[in-house]
């Protein structure tokens, strides 16, 4: 039977408890980075090498211990993944787990066993950063920044190294800019990480750019009308040239046939020394001289009614003769 006016064990341990607890509230937690290691020191006692110190996790298990500087113990040194060293600190090799974690630290007299000085460590492993995707828009002047990982990063954008913004909690983040040029930083940080990306903006050669392009498209094709007109041009010329020629050349070649008739003698008068025809007797050659050849440009046509001399003459046996092809009765 408790004495009246005392509480219960469980109702002081219930305050000690929440003492402790708010005790860890006003000290500032220890950050850590996923995967990373960390380093936990005792906050009175940086050097507790003459004490008897105990580390024991969230769940009350001991991690371990040493007293008056004797040999350190672990409680399991594989699962633990730890080095506890002789100022009392605990090296953590690598926290695998995110987000809060506490640790209770216990210093003892290594005389008398009296406690001396209790603490619960609050450890915050965060995701570090990574680096973050920046894109900005000519046409809509707008930067857009956004963190693509870490635990509760922070964002910022600078322009020629003068803030834009403050540090705001989220992402993603879009400014709107004034300048055609300049260079932009987008920043993301948490308390384990700091990551950050540049871009050189140049948004009047990019409308420059634009501009020459349509400039030599129009170009081009204005050179490609030109010498489709150039070549329908040409070919129409060539056409009426064509049909000049033509109709330029029918009467002068009526007038070279006019010109060509009264020189002509219809019909052709033999020569002299043509063989007449069959039913027209010639005077063959007398023996002993030869015979008559035809010559070039003769034939032998017969022409009762034309005779050597004037047309529709006789000649001197007043018979039927012949004439040369070039000479014409008229």
């Amino acid at each position: 039977m408790q004495p009246r006016g005392t509480l219960p064990l469980s109702v002081w341990g219930g305050i000690w408890l929440l003492l402790l607890t708010a005790d860890a509230a006003e000290k500032p937690p220890v950050y850590a980075a996923l995967h990373d290691s960390v380093q936990l020191d005792i906050p009175k006692y940086p050097n507790a090498e003459n004490y008897q110190v105990t580390w024991t996790d969230a769940s009350s298990t001991k991690i371990a211990w040493f007293k008056n500087n004797d040999k350190i113990t672990y409680s399991n040194e594989d699962l633990c993944n730890c080095t506890l060293h002789k100022n009392g600190s605990l090296y953590i090799k690598s926290m695998d787990t995110k987000g809060e974690i506490h640790y209770k630290v216990e210093v003892y007299n290594k005389e008398t066993g009296k406690g001396l000085s209790t603490e619960v460590i609050k450890v915050i492993v965060q995701e570090k950063v990574k680096e973050p995707t920046l894109t900005y828009n000519c046409t809509t002047k707008k930067i857009n920044c956004i963190a693509t990982a870490g635990s509760d990063p922070k964002i910022q954008i600078t322009w020629d190294k003068k803030p834009m913004t403050e540090w705001k909690v989220g992402s993603p983040v879009d400014i709107t800019f004034k300048d055609k040029t300049g260079t932009v930083t987008c920043s993301v940080k948490n308390v384990v990480s700091q990551m950050s990306r540049t871009e050189n903006i140049k948004c009047h050669q990019e409308l420059d750019i634009f501009l020459m392009l349509s400039i030599a498209g129009a170009a081009a094709a204005f050179l490609i009308f030109l010498i489709l007109l150039g070549y329908c041009v040409r070919r129409r010329m060539a056409n009426t040239r064509r049909i000049r020629q033509h109709r330029a050349g029918v009467p002068a070649l009526r007038r070279a046939i006019c010109d060509l008739l009264p020189s002509l003698q219809w019909p052709p008068r033999l020569s002299a020394y043509a063989r007449p025809s069959a039913h027209v007797r010639a005077p063959g050659p007398r023996r002993g001289q030869p015979r008559w050849r035809r010559q070039p440009g003769e034939v032998t046509v017969p022409f009762p009614h034309c005779h050597r001399g004037k047309a529709g003459g006789k000649g001197r046996s007043g018979k039927p003769g012949v004439t040369p092809l070039h000479s014409v009765c008229v």
